[in-house]
Protein backbone atom coordinates (compact mmCIF):
# COMPACT_ATOMS: atom_id res chain seq x y z
CA UNK A 1 0.00 0.00 0.00
CA UNK A 2 1.01 3.52 -0.70
CA UNK A 3 1.23 6.55 1.98
CA UNK A 4 -1.94 7.47 0.38
CA UNK A 5 -3.50 4.29 1.68
CA UNK A 6 -3.64 2.77 -1.39
CA UNK A 7 -2.93 -1.00 -1.66
CA UNK A 8 0.65 -1.79 -2.82
CA UNK A 9 0.70 -5.37 -5.02
CA UNK A 10 4.64 -6.39 -4.87
CA UNK A 11 6.34 -9.84 -6.13
CA UNK A 12 4.72 -11.48 -9.30
CA UNK A 13 5.81 -15.10 -10.59
CA UNK A 14 4.02 -15.72 -13.68
CA UNK A 15 1.99 -12.11 -13.66
CA UNK A 16 0.53 -13.08 -10.49
CA UNK A 17 1.20 -10.79 -7.93
CA UNK A 18 2.30 -13.36 -4.63
CA UNK A 19 2.68 -10.74 -2.26
CA UNK A 20 0.23 -7.78 -0.75
CA UNK A 21 2.15 -4.81 0.69
CA UNK A 22 0.23 -3.22 3.38
CA UNK A 23 0.33 0.50 4.96
CA UNK A 24 -2.06 3.27 5.66
CA UNK A 25 -2.91 6.44 7.44
CA UNK A 26 -4.25 7.34 11.00
CA UNK A 27 -6.33 10.65 10.36
CA UNK A 28 -8.01 12.57 13.34
CA UNK A 29 -11.17 15.07 12.80
CA UNK A 30 -13.10 17.11 15.10
CA UNK A 31 -10.89 17.41 17.53
CA UNK A 32 -8.00 19.09 19.00
CA UNK A 33 -4.11 17.42 19.11
CA UNK A 34 -4.28 17.76 23.03
CA UNK A 35 -7.56 15.45 22.85
CA UNK A 36 -5.54 12.57 21.40
CA UNK A 37 -3.78 9.67 22.72
CA UNK A 38 -0.11 9.09 22.71
CA UNK A 39 -0.58 5.64 20.69
CA UNK A 40 -3.42 3.64 19.27
CA UNK A 41 -3.19 -0.17 18.42
CA UNK A 42 -3.71 -1.67 15.14
CA UNK A 43 -4.31 -5.45 14.16
CA UNK A 44 -4.25 -7.11 10.72
CA UNK A 45 -6.62 -9.96 10.12
CA UNK A 46 -6.20 -12.63 7.46
CA UNK A 47 -9.40 -14.45 6.24
CA UNK A 48 -10.63 -12.98 9.88
CA UNK A 49 -7.82 -14.16 12.04
CA UNK A 50 -5.67 -11.98 13.56
CA UNK A 51 -2.25 -12.41 12.56
CA UNK A 52 -0.11 -9.38 13.09
CA UNK A 53 -0.33 -6.16 15.35
CA UNK A 54 0.92 -2.71 15.42
CA UNK A 55 1.59 -0.06 18.30
CA UNK A 56 1.15 3.42 16.14
CA UNK A 57 2.49 6.87 17.56
CA UNK A 58 2.71 10.30 15.45
CA UNK A 59 5.70 11.16 13.47
CA UNK A 60 7.92 13.72 14.16
CA UNK A 61 5.73 16.17 11.90
CA UNK A 62 2.56 15.13 13.85
CA UNK A 63 0.85 13.04 10.83
CA UNK A 64 0.15 9.50 11.93
CA UNK A 65 1.08 6.08 9.57
CA UNK A 66 1.38 2.50 9.77
CA UNK A 67 2.98 -0.25 7.99
CA UNK A 68 2.43 -4.17 8.01
CA UNK A 69 4.63 -5.16 5.82
CA UNK A 70 4.63 -7.62 2.88
CA UNK A 71 2.33 -10.63 2.92
CA UNK A 72 0.94 -13.63 0.64
CA UNK A 73 -1.51 -12.87 -1.83
CA UNK A 74 -2.63 -16.53 -2.15
CA UNK A 75 -2.50 -19.73 -0.13
CA UNK A 76 -0.67 -22.80 -0.95
CA UNK A 77 -4.44 -23.72 -2.73
CA UNK A 78 -4.37 -20.61 -5.13
CA UNK A 79 -7.15 -18.71 -3.40
CA UNK A 80 -6.45 -15.43 -2.77
CA UNK A 81 -6.04 -13.90 1.20
CA UNK A 82 -8.52 -11.31 2.68
CA UNK A 83 -6.99 -8.72 4.69
CA UNK A 84 -8.61 -6.12 6.75
CA UNK A 85 -7.31 -3.60 9.61
CA UNK A 86 -9.16 -2.95 13.17
CA UNK A 87 -8.52 -0.39 15.54
CA UNK A 88 -8.69 -0.96 19.00
CA UNK A 89 -11.42 1.72 20.85
CA UNK A 90 -10.19 4.70 21.53
CA UNK A 91 -12.10 6.67 24.42
CA UNK A 92 -14.11 9.32 23.20
CA UNK A 93 -14.08 8.65 19.52
CA UNK A 94 -15.77 6.78 16.83
CA UNK A 95 -13.68 4.76 14.24
CA UNK A 96 -14.05 3.43 11.00
CA UNK A 97 -11.90 2.19 8.46
CA UNK A 98 -11.69 3.53 4.68
CA UNK A 99 -9.66 1.00 2.17
CA UNK A 100 -6.32 0.94 4.73
CA UNK A 101 -6.44 3.84 6.26
CA UNK A 102 -8.08 4.40 9.54
CA UNK A 103 -9.80 7.68 11.16
CA UNK A 104 -10.95 8.66 14.69
CA UNK A 105 -13.19 11.39 14.78
CA UNK A 106 -15.38 13.73 16.85
CA UNK A 107 -18.73 15.16 16.32
CA UNK A 108 -21.28 18.05 17.73
CA UNK A 109 -25.02 18.20 18.02
CA UNK A 110 -26.95 20.93 18.33
CA UNK A 111 -30.62 21.22 19.47
CA UNK A 112 -32.79 24.33 18.68
CA UNK A 113 -36.01 25.69 19.72
CA UNK A 114 -38.62 28.03 17.88
CA UNK A 115 -42.00 28.10 19.33
CA UNK A 116 -44.38 29.52 16.21
CA UNK A 117 -47.32 30.81 18.38
CA UNK A 118 -47.98 30.18 21.80
CA UNK A 119 -45.87 31.40 25.15
CA UNK A 120 -42.50 32.13 23.74
CA UNK A 121 -41.46 32.71 27.80
CA UNK A 122 -41.98 28.88 28.68
CA UNK A 123 -39.65 26.19 29.25
CA UNK A 124 -40.21 23.59 27.09
CA UNK A 125 -38.13 19.94 28.34
CA UNK A 126 -35.95 17.87 26.47
CA UNK A 127 -34.17 14.28 26.53
CA UNK A 128 -30.82 13.57 24.27
CA UNK A 129 -30.09 10.11 24.29
CA UNK A 130 -27.26 8.22 22.92
CA UNK A 131 -26.64 5.00 21.94
CA UNK A 132 -23.43 4.59 23.62
CA UNK A 133 -24.03 4.62 27.37
CA UNK A 134 -20.88 4.87 28.75
CA UNK A 135 -20.62 8.45 27.16
CA UNK A 136 -21.00 10.63 31.14
CA UNK A 137 -19.65 13.69 32.12
CA UNK A 138 -19.89 17.47 30.23
CA UNK A 139 -20.04 17.74 26.82
CA UNK A 140 -20.31 21.38 25.59
CA UNK A 141 -23.67 22.72 26.93
CA UNK A 142 -25.00 18.93 27.86
CA UNK A 143 -24.56 17.15 30.84
CA UNK A 144 -24.66 13.67 29.91
CA UNK A 145 -25.07 11.04 32.81
CA UNK A 146 -25.38 6.61 31.10
CA UNK A 147 -25.58 8.23 28.05
CA UNK A 148 -28.29 10.53 28.72
CA UNK A 149 -28.96 15.06 28.96
CA UNK A 150 -31.47 16.66 30.02
CA UNK A 151 -32.26 20.28 29.83
CA UNK A 152 -34.96 23.23 29.07
CA UNK A 153 -35.03 25.35 26.20
CA UNK A 154 -37.02 28.94 25.58
CA UNK A 155 -38.09 29.70 21.85
CA UNK A 156 -35.05 31.09 20.37
CA UNK A 157 -32.69 29.01 22.56
CA UNK A 158 -30.23 26.05 21.58
CA UNK A 159 -28.05 23.83 23.54
CA UNK A 160 -24.98 22.23 21.67
CA UNK A 161 -23.27 18.56 22.48
CA UNK A 162 -19.42 19.14 21.61
CA UNK A 163 -17.23 16.40 21.13
CA UNK A 164 -18.95 13.38 21.03
CA UNK A 165 -18.02 10.04 19.90
CA UNK A 166 -18.41 10.03 15.35
CA UNK A 167 -21.02 7.74 14.44
CA UNK A 168 -23.14 7.35 17.89
CA UNK A 169 -26.55 7.31 17.35
CA UNK A 170 -28.71 10.09 19.22
CA UNK A 171 -32.20 10.67 19.62
CA UNK A 172 -33.81 14.17 20.54
CA UNK A 173 -37.05 14.24 22.30
CA UNK A 174 -39.45 16.51 24.16
CA UNK A 175 -41.66 16.35 26.72
CA UNK A 176 -45.10 16.85 25.50
CA UNK A 177 -47.28 19.80 26.59
CA UNK A 178 -50.89 20.41 26.62
CA UNK A 179 -52.23 22.44 23.55
CA UNK A 180 -49.30 22.40 21.44
CA UNK A 181 -48.01 20.67 18.04
CA UNK A 182 -44.38 20.31 17.36
CA UNK A 183 -42.73 19.47 14.50
CA UNK A 184 -39.25 18.39 13.73
CA UNK A 185 -36.77 19.23 11.06
CA UNK A 186 -33.36 17.22 11.00
CA UNK A 187 -32.16 13.96 11.65
CA UNK A 188 -33.73 12.89 14.25
CA UNK A 189 -33.33 10.05 15.12
CA UNK A 190 -29.26 10.22 13.77
CA UNK A 191 -25.71 9.65 14.12
CA UNK A 192 -22.85 11.91 15.18
CA UNK A 193 -20.92 13.01 11.86
CA UNK A 194 -17.05 13.02 11.46
CA UNK A 195 -15.84 16.42 12.15
CA UNK A 196 -18.79 18.31 11.99
CA UNK A 197 -22.01 19.59 13.49
CA UNK A 198 -25.46 17.57 13.45
CA UNK A 199 -28.89 20.22 13.97
CA UNK A 200 -32.33 19.20 15.08
CA UNK A 201 -34.60 22.31 15.66
CA UNK A 202 -37.80 21.59 17.38
CA UNK A 203 -40.96 23.72 16.32
CA UNK A 204 -44.03 24.14 18.74
CA UNK A 205 -47.58 26.23 17.93
CA UNK A 206 -50.40 25.86 19.88
CA UNK A 207 -53.41 23.94 18.02
CA UNK A 208 -55.15 27.22 16.58
CA UNK A 209 -51.94 28.23 14.68
CA UNK A 210 -49.98 25.60 13.48
CA UNK A 211 -46.96 26.74 11.43
CA UNK A 212 -46.62 26.75 7.35
CA UNK A 213 -45.08 23.74 5.80
CA UNK A 214 -41.20 24.27 5.14
CA UNK A 215 -40.11 25.89 1.96
CA UNK A 216 -39.39 23.79 -1.17
CA UNK A 217 -36.25 22.77 -2.10
CA UNK A 218 -35.00 25.58 -4.52
CA UNK A 219 -32.74 22.88 -6.59
CA UNK A 220 -34.83 19.81 -5.90
CA UNK A 221 -33.52 16.68 -7.67
CA UNK A 222 -35.23 15.24 -10.73
CA UNK A 223 -37.47 11.96 -10.63
CA UNK A 224 -35.31 9.27 -11.84
CA UNK A 225 -38.25 7.18 -12.41
CA UNK A 226 -41.02 10.21 -13.60
CA UNK A 227 -43.01 6.73 -14.67
CA UNK A 228 -44.75 6.31 -17.97
CA UNK A 229 -46.32 9.23 -19.73
CA UNK A 230 -49.93 10.08 -18.96
CA UNK A 231 -52.69 8.61 -21.76
CA UNK A 232 -53.39 11.79 -24.12
CA UNK A 233 -57.05 12.80 -23.92
CA UNK A 234 -59.55 11.10 -26.69
CA UNK A 235 -60.19 13.74 -29.63
CA UNK A 236 -63.96 15.06 -29.06
CA UNK A 237 -63.99 14.80 -33.39
CA UNK A 238 -62.11 11.40 -34.56
CA UNK A 239 -61.63 11.51 -37.86
CA UNK A 240 -63.19 8.39 -39.20
CA UNK A 241 -60.90 5.62 -41.33
CA UNK A 242 -62.26 4.93 -44.32
CA UNK A 243 -61.21 1.37 -44.42
CA UNK A 244 -62.68 0.49 -41.09
CA UNK A 245 -65.96 -1.53 -41.57
CA UNK A 246 -68.82 -1.16 -39.24
CA UNK A 247 -69.43 -3.56 -36.00
CA UNK A 248 -72.33 -5.28 -36.85
CA UNK A 249 -73.01 -5.87 -33.04
CA UNK A 250 -72.79 -1.93 -32.43
CA UNK A 251 -76.54 -0.77 -32.79
CA UNK A 252 -77.89 2.48 -34.85
CA UNK A 253 -77.07 5.73 -33.84
CA UNK A 254 -79.94 7.48 -32.00
CA UNK A 255 -82.38 9.19 -35.06
CA UNK A 256 -81.31 6.64 -37.74
CA UNK A 257 -84.23 3.89 -37.67
CA UNK A 258 -83.05 0.94 -39.35
CA UNK A 259 -83.16 0.02 -42.67
CA UNK A 260 -85.47 -3.06 -44.41
CA UNK A 261 -83.43 -5.95 -43.95
CA UNK A 262 -83.77 -8.06 -47.65
CA UNK A 263 -81.24 -10.38 -46.52
CA UNK A 264 -82.00 -13.95 -46.02
CA UNK A 265 -82.41 -14.30 -42.38
CA UNK A 266 -79.37 -16.92 -40.30
CA UNK A 267 -79.21 -19.00 -37.47
CA UNK A 268 -81.83 -18.05 -34.98
CA UNK A 269 -84.11 -15.54 -37.44
CA UNK A 270 -84.20 -17.89 -39.59
CA UNK A 271 -85.26 -20.87 -37.01
CA UNK A 272 -87.78 -18.37 -35.80
CA UNK A 273 -89.27 -17.70 -39.31
CA UNK A 274 -89.37 -21.52 -39.96
CA UNK A 275 -91.54 -22.12 -36.88
CA UNK A 276 -94.31 -19.17 -37.90
CA UNK A 277 -94.77 -20.67 -41.15
CA UNK A 278 -95.40 -24.19 -40.00
CA UNK A 279 -97.26 -22.58 -37.56
CA UNK A 280 -99.60 -20.92 -40.24
CA UNK A 281 -100.10 -23.77 -41.99
CA UNK A 282 -101.22 -25.77 -39.01
CA UNK A 283 -104.06 -22.63 -38.49
CA UNK A 284 -105.23 -22.63 -42.07
CA UNK A 285 -105.69 -27.04 -41.97
CA UNK A 286 -107.58 -26.33 -39.11
CA UNK A 287 -109.71 -23.66 -40.80
CA UNK A 288 -110.19 -25.95 -43.54
CA UNK A 289 -111.52 -29.09 -41.36
CA UNK A 290 -113.82 -26.68 -39.64
CA UNK A 291 -115.71 -25.34 -42.84
CA UNK A 292 -115.88 -28.72 -44.18
CA UNK A 293 -117.46 -29.99 -41.30
CA UNK A 294 -119.79 -27.35 -41.50
CA UNK A 295 -120.77 -28.17 -45.46
CA UNK A 296 -121.67 -32.00 -44.22
CA UNK A 297 -123.99 -31.05 -41.87
CA UNK A 298 -125.98 -28.52 -44.08
CA UNK A 299 -125.77 -31.52 -46.23
CA UNK A 300 -127.59 -33.54 -43.95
Amino acid sequence: MTGSGMLALTNTLGGKETEIAIQGRKTWVGDGADDRPNSITLSLLQNGTKVAEREVTPNADGSWTYDFGSWPAYDDSGRAYTYTVQEEPVDGYGSRVDGWNVINGKGNLTVKKQVYSGDRQRDFSFTVTLDDKSINGICGDMTFQDGVAAFTLKDGESKTAKGLPSGVGYTVAEARVDGYGTRIEGHNPGTVPFGDTAEVLIINYDDTTPPPDPAPDPNPKPDPDPGPDPMPDPDPHPTPDPDESPDPDMPDEPGHPDEPDDSVPTGDTAQLALYLALLAASLAGAAAIVILGRKGRKRD
